[in-house]
């Protein structure tokens, strides 16, 4: 049956000026689409932070209240650094009232929605992507990541503009690029953040407790190493470079299993300059992994993945 709707239509918001804004969370994507498109820019601009960044549906309320807390303070520093107004909307994302949630299915049509919300302000809002557009493709045909609704952005953020307000689709670069732009920005220095962990009470980024972390330090390192020294305020630098071994073990273990982060930097890994040492090492403590993983699943019957 075909669906008829009628009803009155609200007229379209006029907006006197061009107002543009872009997301505050200062991770790699966040840091290269405000270079691109917000700093620097004439227009009236604002940065926005929600807590829906980094949710995860198992934490307790003492873990999302922090990972909110600890996201407007680097917020709020970088809209500082950057002298652009900072809005913070407080959602009831984080409450429960929708069970299930999970940070992949989810965290790009919570950042529309709260846009919308404030329609009447933007003219044009930037979101920025994580998915090279080479790879849209690929994940439309065959399914690949579909859990991940940030890999179909470019398609939901034109379904969800209006007559007032457009949503733009920044970053659809190679992450290597990314870095390769972030690591001449003084801003990212100082305000680059990108880890899963975050301990209750940590001012910066764990360095090594997380794979983004340190997959991040790699991407780093494989396009120019010594951008390592100008990042020291949001990563423990000086633990890196005693430990160029940990990282050779992470490249290899992500290489092992075919992930995308590792298909893209290990082409430049000479451009690290990991030692023989350093690789010795890193293949005693990836197959000291791989051991016990598969005890691990010796135990429970569960098929081999080396992750």
């Amino acid at each position: 049956h075909k669906v008829r709707l009628i009803g009155p239509v609200a007229p379209a918001i006029k907006k006197d000026e061009t107002v543009i804004g872009a997301g505050a969370s200062c991770g790699v994507d966040c840091l290269y689409t405000i270079k691109r498109r917000i700093d620097g820019n004439d227009a009236k601009k604002f940065l926005l932070i929600a807590n829906m960044h980094g949710h995860v549906a198992d934490d307790d309320t003492t873990k999302k209240e922090f990972r909110f807390e600890y996201l407007k303070n680097i917020a709020h520093g970088l809209a500082d650094d950057l002298k652009i107004d900072l809005i913070v909307c407080d959602t009831n994302f984080n409450s429960g009232e929708i069970p299930g949630l999970t940070f992949e299915g989810c965290t790009t049509y919570g950042n529309l929605f709260t846009v919308l919300a404030l329609q009447k302000l933007f003219s044009r809002y930037f979101i920025a992507s994580g998915g090279p557009v080479v790879d849209f493709g690929k994940y439309l045909r065959f399914g690949i990541y579909g859990t991940d609704c940030s890999n179909y952005d470019l398609l939901t953020c034109q379904a969800f503009s209006t007559s007032s307000l457009q949503f733009i689709v920044d970053g659809l670069e190679d992450r290597n690029v990314k870095v390769e732009v972030l690591c001449d920005y003084p801003i990212a220095w100082k305000h680059l953040d990108v880890c899963h962990v975050h301990p209750l009470g940590a001012t910066k980024n764990c360095t090594n407790g997380c794979p983004k972390c340190m997959y991040t330090i790699l991407e780093i390192m494989a396009t120019n190493k010594s951008a390592l020294d100008n990042i020291d305020r949001v990563f423990n630098v000086a633990y890196v470079k005693s430990h160029m071994y940990e990282y050779a073990a992470e490249l290899l273990r992500k290489r092992l299993i075919g992930a995308e982060t590792a298909m893209e930097t290990w082409p430049r890994r000479k451009n690290i300059g990991f030692t023989a040492s350093d690789y010795s090492k890193a293949s005693f403590v990836v197959a000291k992994k791989i051991f016990r993983k598969i005890l691990r699943l010796g135990r429970t019957n569960h098929t081999f993945r080396a992750d």
